[in-house]
């Protein structure tokens, strides 16, 4: 999709909903009580309203303060605030809008901006490189042909190449005929939600449906990554409608959904462990809920004798503090990260956090890193399955 094009696309719907929300926001703050940015940071300059408050900002005046770039991109799309609205706004979607508008502007922190170029330049979320992105693919045995296109999430076939790894062979395990293609690196997720740079996720997106098309494949596989949940399964449905095709938007598939359906054909034995927590992640519980209690949860019953589950302030589903967070690199931003993390952990009696989603895995693993805490140990949802499918065959 032609940049200038999408740019246009994006404006229109941040001004619509701009307008919209300003005159809908009463200010009454059931908002902030819920959002896991101000709860750690208890600065009213970060609540949503006042981010609302700054997009309206940007998208009548062109132009922003510090104060309201800090506001506009600590925010993580969380959606916490949209549960809690009486009005059921959005705040979070017209802050992924206008967050793209403002780094275009060049309104944003200056270790975003740098991403940005680099994941324009490579259509890779994490490096300027796109062989440093393929090179986890020597160490394991792979297909380039099968029913299935799996495409990996930046940070793991970037930084936790293990896991993408241990995907593969779990596949292989399972007999799934998924292939992988050393083009095909990135989803766009973290790009558009993340990056706030809309105009790269969408060309990394047409390019995977590109590469399934060659390998043949009916189905591409969302790995364990919300960004790229939201970013394919959910916002590119808005924003990219006259370019993707509703069969292409119907070929995506959750890893985990692909995952519980093979088990169960499998028969394979599962030597499952003791007691374990398990995180529920903004996406998996609020943006795709069905993908939440159908599969994940039960591969993770399937992999662990008991499950302890904490629950956040009744329905509210709770947020990791990665998202978008994760790559700013700013000493505030780390800071708030952290501060949500380790909040989330210190809620878990149990040794063990399984959680579904990478964003998550990499935010309690760097809150733990910096508390110095070894007490603990975090597992992504596909990573216990192998684990306990590994020892049951032998």
């Amino acid at each position: 999709m032609e940049a200038r094009r999408l740019a246009g696309v994006v404006a229109g719907l941040a001004e619509a909903l701009a307008d919209e929300y300003a005159g809908a926001c009463t200010g009454c703050g059931v908002c902030s009580h819920v959002c896991p940015v101000y709860l750690a940071s208890r600065d009213p300059r970060l609540t949503p309203a006042a981010r609302i408050r700054a997009a309206v900002k940007l998208l009548r005046e062109g132009r922003l303060g510090e104060e309201e770039v800090r506001a506009l991109f600590t925010c993580t799309c969380c959606g916490a605030c949209t549960l809690a609205c009486p009005f059921r706004l959005s705040p979070w979607l017209l802050l992924l809008l206008a967050r793209y508008i403002a780094a275009e502007k060049g309104y944003a922190p200056g270790s975003l901006l740098r991403a940005r170029e680099a994941a324009r330049r490579s259509l890779h979320s994490f490096t300027a490189d796109p062989e440093a992105a393929r090179r986890w693919l020597s160490s394991v045995e792979y297909s380039e042909a099968g029913d299935y296109l799996y495409v990996p999430t930046p940070v793991e076939n970037y930084f936790y190449t293990r896991q993408a790894a241990v995907k593969v062979k779990l596949f292989r395990l399972l007999g799934i005929p998924a292939a992988v293609s050393g083009e095909a690196i990135d989803l766009g997720g973290n790009m558009a939600v993340d990056l706030a740079c809309i105009d790269a996720a969408a060309r990394a997106l047409e390019k995977v449906f590109e590469e399934a098309d060659k390998a043949g494949a009916r189905w591409i596989i969302v790995s364990e990554c919300g960004s790229d949940i939201k970013w394919s399964m959910e916002l590119s449905r808005v924003i990219m409608e006259d370019t993707l095709s509703r069969r292409d938007l119907g070929r995506l598939i959750h890893i985990h959904e692909v995952l519980y359906k093979y088990l169960e054909r499998s028969g394979l034995r599962v030597a499952r462990a003791g007691r374990a927590g398990l995180f529920t992640s903004c996406t998996a519980g609020r943006l795709k809920p069905w993908i939440y209690r159908r599969f994940t949860r039960r591969l993770v019953e399937a992999s662990v004798e008991e499950v302890y589950e904490p629950r956040w302030r009744g329905r509210y589903v709770a947020c990791c503090g990665g998202s978008c967070l994760n790559v700013v690199r700013e000493k505030w931003a780390r800071g708030l990260r952290i501060a949500i993390g380790t909040s989330r952990i210190a809620a878990y009696p149990t040794d063990t956090i399984i959680v579904p989603c990478t964003k998550c895995y990499i935010s309690f693993r760097q809150s733990l890193l910096a508390a110095r805490r070894r007490d603990k140990r975090i597992e992504l949802v596909s990573t216990t399955l192998y684990t306990a499918l590994a020892k049951g065959q032998v």
